[in-house]
């Protein structure tokens, strides 16, 4: 089967978990037999889509045409109206049909599975329920629901950006309209976008969890060796904003009296504030941005992980990479962070992330508790999140998009 993905980015240039997601999906979708191929709009050249193979994965990198999406994401370069350019083109980019068109004719794919799209907008939507191609659509972010990519109150907005946002609402569910197949890594994505009328004329709708690639000796050895491991060190992973909770969780964790390091991964807006909280307290080491080898080698010497999102995670997949490296965790209650804590028994929720008493009692807890049960039961929970499992759920989708379609033409 030719199976066509699009993500705005892809391998090298990981942003986040979504491209790591991503990455993982197709490059075992290839493994499986499968012709894959990836377009994604991150190319460097002004002019040309490049093509190059990957761990047998064709990648088509496109320019987005009118979108530049490294001028997007370079907020110091833009000035009010190229923003607005940019947000429309980020939902709706018909420049962009001349590669769309060149990717189609170069790869004749039986299906469409798009990811993170903005840029390449949900003009691929037309375009590819043009062709009679059948079309999934992972929700792996909030894009279609909100400019800002957040879940928004609407009745927490001025009067012109509510009419804005129901606008812009009301067009993307109407452009997913033309979706096959609708699924979410978490229940609580695939509700939020159910419960609002998004994708209301898919025939399939289901929870396909996101993976890791593991072997299951070696987290047993990560948790031997951890189980043995005292004092019990804490790590955090991610994004150095305040949507992710970093302030209360610095501030609780300074609150504590426990003797133990705290290892800070990641870079954004708080890194002073967090260097200048390291200078007040030297448990606290702050890391900063590390490679992929750099990351592995803390979360092999820690023992608990932190996630305290304020923001509604749509999975939240530190967790699980946290669990693969035998670390208990301690999330928050939003998105798809406690589904995962839930189905692995891998740590606790912190039921208030703001609330800094309570945060704080939470850290103290899991530093002063016997992690040995946690960690068994993960190991026996694991599997659910394994790359095999994942990919058995989408091949089994895409056999019916393509069955049903021969039928129908």
């Amino acid at each position: 089967m030719n199976i066509l993905i699009l993500n705005s980015w892809y391998y090298p240039n990981l942003k986040g978990g979504a491209e790591h997601s991503v990455k993982l999906l197709a490059e075992n979708l290839a493994k499986k037999d499968h012709n894959v191929a990836v377009f994604s709009i991150d190319s460097i050249s002004a002019h040309s889509i490049n093509k190059d193979v990957i761990n047998n994965v064709v990648i088509y990198r496109g320019t987005g045409n009118k979108y530049n999406i490294r001028k997007a994401y370079d907020k110091s370069q833009n000035n009010f109206f190229t923003k607005i350019k940019n947000k429309i083109l980020e939902i709706y980019n018909p420049s962009i049909k001349k590669e769309l068109d060149f990717v189609y004719k170069d790869f004749n794919p039986d299906i469409i599975h798009c990811n993170c799209i903005a840029g390449i907008s949900l003009y691929a939507l037309d375009f590819f329920k043009n062709k009679n191609i059948p079309i999934v659509y992972t929700v792996r972010d909030y894009f279609l629901d909100s400019p800002k990519n957040i879940i928004e109150n609407i009745y927490s907005i001025n009067i012109l950006y509510r009419f804005i946002l129901k606008c812009y609402r009301f067009f993307s569910k109407e452009k997913t309209k033309k979706v096959n197949a609708f699924t979410a890594p978490s229940d609580f994505v695939l509700k939020y976008m159910l419960n609002h009328n998004y994708f209301s004329k898919a025939n399939i709708t289901q929870t396909i969890v996101n993976c890791i690639d593991f072997n299951i000796e070696d987290i047993k050895e990560q948790i031997t060796k951890k189980n043995n491991h005292l004092p019990q060190t804490l790590m955090y992973a991610g994004s150095i904003v305040n949507v992710k909770g970093i302030i209360p969780m610095v501030n609780a964790f300074m609150n504590t009296n426990i003797k133990s390091t705290f290892y800070i991964c990641g870079d954004g807006p708080l890194s002073n504030w967090i260097k200048e909280c390291a200078q007040k307290d030297n448990r606290i080491q702050f890391l900063g941005k590390l490679k992929p080898e750099e990351i592995e080698n803390i979360y092999k010497q820690s023992d608990i992980i932190i996630v305290p999102s304020l923001w509604d995670e749509p999975f939240g997949r530190v967790v699980i990479e946290g669990a693969k490296y035998g670390l208990v965790v301690l999330g928050s209650n939003n998105g798809g962070i406690p589904e995962i804590i839930s189905k692995l028994h891998c740590g606790i929720i912190c039921k208030d992330i703001n609330n800094e008493k309570l945060l704080q009692e939470n850290i103290e807890y899991l530093f002063n508790t016997d992690l040995s049960y946690y960690r068994s039961l993960t190991i026996n929970r694991i599997a659910y999140y394994s790359i095999e499992n994942q990919i058995h759920q989408f091949e089994q989708i895409y056999n019916q998009l393509v069955n049903l379609v021969s039928i129908v033409y």
